[in-house]
């Protein structure tokens, strides 16, 4: 993915992501662009949550932290997200993480206005990163292992059957890194659950699930549950001095 080389005019600083993407309304200042967000709730929300780890946490990282959402809209959520990331920081880190919102691309007014496809648009703040990248969740344009953190709230899960929601787990999988995490509106998880019942059941399996409680936002953290080498689930089998064969080679 590459960031391109936008001038300052066209990207227009902290601004750019969001507010260039929509083209629905003009460059706002930054107070305008700001009731265009969600409050703090959100933020609080995910570091208690432990979605997003403090700047302490992320002092000790070797790399960069990345929170990749999809479904994203205008991305409003994403940029609160690193705004107030941005001012808990007191000091600049080692890496900068990175924040970005995603959707398709599509015409927003009467003149028929299209973003092209996988532009990326900067927005940074000085110890934060955030950005908008135009992009389909059948094929995200990003690299295996390359985001901690995807997230979706109300998006393509809500309104999947059985095989897309297949897909679109799968797509989020490849994008995580080992160990990452998925998270998703409480109310989508749900309504997936009760359309495709056992199905549902089944494709989650490889997953843990652990529900973030809000009366606002509820979600559901998703994390790809560790598989057990062959020797281990032997060992496991193991029932009163009798093994249970459970996997032939």
């Amino acid at each position: 993915m590459s960031e391109g080389n936008f001038p300052s005019e066209e990207s227009h600083g902290e601004h750019a992501g969001a507010a260039k993407w929509a083209n629905v309304w003009k460059i706002p200042c930054r107070e305008e662009r700001e009731k265009q967000l969600p409050d703090e709730a959100i933020y609080r929300l995910l570091r208690r949550g432990k979605i997003i780890p403090s700047p302490k946490e992320l002092e000790k990282l070797d790399r960069r932290f990345v929170f990749l959402g999809t479904c994203s809209g205008a991305g409003v959520f994403e940029e609160r997200l690193a705004r107030s990331l941005e001012q808990e920081t007191k000091d600049p880190l080692p890496f900068k993480p990175l924040f970005i919102a995603s959707d398709r691309a599509r015409s927003v007014n009467e003149k028929g206005y299209a973003v092209p496809p996988n532009l990326f648009l900067p927005g940074d703040f000085p110890k934060t990163s955030f950005g908008f990248v135009t992009a389909d969740i059948a094929g995200l344009p990003f690299p295996d292992r390359f985001a901690d953190v995807v997230f979706e709230n109300m998006g393509a899960i809500f309104y999947a059957g059985i095989e897309e929601f297949r897909d679109i787990l799968k797509e989020y999988d490849r994008v995580l890194r080992p160990g990452g995490k998925l998270v998703v509106s409480k109310a989508a998880l749900d309504l997936i659950k009760q359309k495709c019942g056992t199905d549902a059941k089944t494709v989650l399996a490889p997953w843990r699930q652990k529900v973030i409680p809000s009366d606002y936002w509820p979600f559901v953290v998703l994390e790809r549950k560790k598989e057990k080498s062959p020797v281990a689930n032997l060992f496991s089998s193991l029932k009163g001095g009798r093994v249970i064969p459970v996997w032939r080679p």
